[in-house]
C-alpha cells in the first residue's frame, strides 16, 4: 500500500467518523421534548407545551386546562396526565428528527403530535375577549383553524373565550359541549359586526345574540357572560340543551344529521371561499388543484388554464389578504341561494362568487356550481394595483408567489414599484419577452381575445 493510498483511506475513515459523530450529536440534540406540540387523539386535540430538565418533563395542554409530568429514557417519555375530573397515564416516543410524537394513553387510545414550529398563523392572531363581538370573532377564528386547517395551536386560548353553565362538568363533557356548539355556529351565517359591543343597560353581565342558518327563519340565542374583570365568554349550556337546539335547526333545514348537511353545502359560496383560501395556503401540497377548481376560468382558452390560472389565483389571494381575516360563518353556505355573493366591493372591482353552469363529466348534463366569478378574475389585476400599498392583515405575511409571473412581478416591484404600476399586468409580461411576439399576449388585462 502506498503512502498516498494510506492517507486517502485514513481521510475517508476520519471523514466518516466525523460525519457519524455529527449525526449522533444532531440526534442527541433532537432528544429534547421541550417545546409546543400540536397533538391529536381519537376524540379531540390540544396544544401540548413541554419543558425538559434533565430526564424530567413537565407541561400543560389546552383547551382542557391539563397538566403532564414524566421521565425520559432514551427517546421514550412515560408519565401521567391530569385535568379537571380526569387523569391517567401516557407514553410518547420521539422520532429520529425530533419533530414527531407517537404515543398512546394508558387505556390504549393513540395520542400523537408534531412539533409546532410556526411563527405565524394562530400564534400571531390577536385573540381578544374585551367585548362579546371580540369573543365570538376570536372563537370562530380559533375553532375554524383547528377544525378546517388542523391547527391544534389555535386551541390555546379557547379556554379564555368560553364558560360552562349548569352543574360542574368533566373535561370529556366540556369537550362534547364545545363540539356541539361549534356545530351550531358552523351551520349558521352571521355578521360579526352585528354582535353587540356592550351589554344592554338592564343587564350589564349578559348579552344574547340570535344566530341561525341562511335560508330559514329559525334562530337560536347564544349568550355571553362577563366575568369580574370585564372579560366576555361564550356560555355553553348542557350538552342536552345544545344537542336539542342543533337538531331543531337541522330539522328546519330539512336534514337529519350534520354529515347530510355538509354534503349538501359542499357546493356553496362558503365552501368555494374555503377551498380557495386553504388551497392557496397549501399550494405546493396539492392545494393548487383545490383553488383552481373553484375559479371560473371559462373566459380563458382551455390551453392556457394551467398557465394563467395560478396567476389569477395569485391576484385574488393577495387581495383577500389585504381585506380581512376570512371567517367562514360570515359567508352564506346556502347551496340554493338565488343571487351571487359579493364578498368585497371596490370602485375598481369586486370579489364575487356566482353560479356557473358547466359539464362536470364528459358526456354528462350541465350542472350549476358556485365559483369565483370570471368577472372577479378579469378585474383582479386592476383591483390589486389599486390596493397594492395597503399592508396585509396583521398576523399574515405576503404570500409566496404561486406563479412564475408573480415571482417576476415581485422582483420588478422590489426594484422599482413605479415600473409595475406603469406597466401593469399586460405589459410586464410582454415587455420582458415572456411570450413570443408573434403569438397573442399571454398576460393581458382586457380578456378581449379568445
Amino acid at each position: 500500500m502506498t503512502i498516498a493510498l494510506a492517507r486517502w483511506i485514513t481521510g475517508v475513515l476520519l471523514g466518516g467518523a466525523i460525519l457519524g459523530l455529527a449525526a449522533q450529536t444532531a440526534r442527541a440534540q433532537a432528544l429534547d421534548f421541550s417545546g409546543d406540540w400540536q397533538t391529536y387523539w381519537r376524540t379531540g386535540s390540544a396544544i401540548l407545551s413541554l419543558t425538559q430538565d434533565g430526564d424530567r418533563v413537565t407541561g400543560t395542554y389546552q383547551p382542557d386546562d391539563g397538566s403532564v409530568e414524566g421521565t425520559v429514557a432514551g427517546r421514550v417519555l412515560r408519565g401521567s396526565w391530569e385535568q379537571p375530573g380526569a387523569s391517567g397515564s401516557f407514553v410518547f416516543a420521539l422520532s429520529e428528527d425530533g419533530q414527531v410524537l407517537t404515543g398512546r394513553f394508558g387505556n390504549g387510545e393513540y395520542w400523537n403530535g408534531f412539533r409546532d414550529m410556526s411563527e405565524t398563523g394562530s400564534g400571531a392572531w390577536h385573540l381578544a375577549n374585551g367585548t362579546p363581538r371580540e369573543t365570538l370573532r376570536s372563537l370562530l377564528l380559533a375553532t375554524n383553524a383547528a377544525v378546517y386547517a388542523g391547527d391544534a395551536g389555535a386551541l390555546r386560548k379557547v379556554s379564555n373565550l368560553i364558560t360552562y353553565s349548569g352543574p360542574s362538568a368533566t373535561a370529556v363533557q366540556k369537550a362534547q359541549r364545545r363540539a356541539v356548539m361549534f356545530n351550531i355556529l358552523d351551520m349558521s351565517t352571521l355578521r360579526i359586526m352585528d354582535v353587540p359591543v356592550v351589554a344592554d343597560q338592564s343587564d350589564q353581565d349578559t348579552v344574547r345574540f340570535d344566530i341561525g342558518p341562511a335560508g330559514i327563519t329559525e334562530k337560536t340565542a347564544i349568550e355571553f357572560k362577563a366575568d369580574a374583570f370585564g372579560r366576555w365568554r361564550l356560555d355553553l349550556p348542557t350538552v342536552e340543551v345544545l344537542v336539542a337546539e342543533r337538531d331543531r335547526l337541522l330539522a328546519a333545514l330539512g336534514y337529519e344529521s350534520m354529515a347530510e348537511l355538509d354534503r349538501a353545502r359542499a357546493n356553496s359560496p362558503r365552501a368555494v371561499m374555503r377551498e380557495f383560501v386553504q388551497g392557496t395556503n397549501s399550494w405546493k401540497e396539492g392545494g393548487d388543484k383545490r383553488a383552481l377548481s373553484v375559479m371560473d376560468l371559462s373566459a380563458i382558452p382551455e390551453r392556457l388554464h394551467d398557465l394563467e390560472g395560478p396567476i389569477y389565483a395569485d391576484f385574488v389571494k393577495r387581495i383577500l389578504d389585504r381585506v380581512a381575516y376570512v371567517i367562514w360563518q360570515e359567508i352564506p353556505d346556502d347551496p340554493d341561494r338565488s343571487v351571487p355573493y359579493v364578498y368585497f366591493q371596490h370602485p375598481v372591482g369586486s370579489i364575487t362568487i356566482a353560479r356557473v353552469s358547466e359539464v362536470i363529466e364528459e358526456g354528462g348534463e350541465p350542472a350549476e356550481r358556485w365559483k369565483i366569478s370570471a368577472e372577479t378574475l378579469s378585474t383582479a389585476p386592476d383591483l390589486l394595483a389599486a390596493m397594492q400599498d395597503l399592508p396585509v392583515i396583521g398576523g399574515l405575511e405576503d404570500p409566496e408567489p404561486l406563479s412564475p409571473y408573480f415571482r417576476l412581478r415581485e422582483t420588478v416591484r422590489a426594484a422599482n414599484p413605479a415600473l409595475v404600476a406603469a406597466l401593469g399586468y399586460l405589459e410586464i409580461g410582454n415587455g420582458l419577452a415572456l411570450a413570443p411576439r408573434s403569438s397573442p399576449p399571454l398576460w393581458r388585462s382586457d380578456w378581449s381575445w379568445r
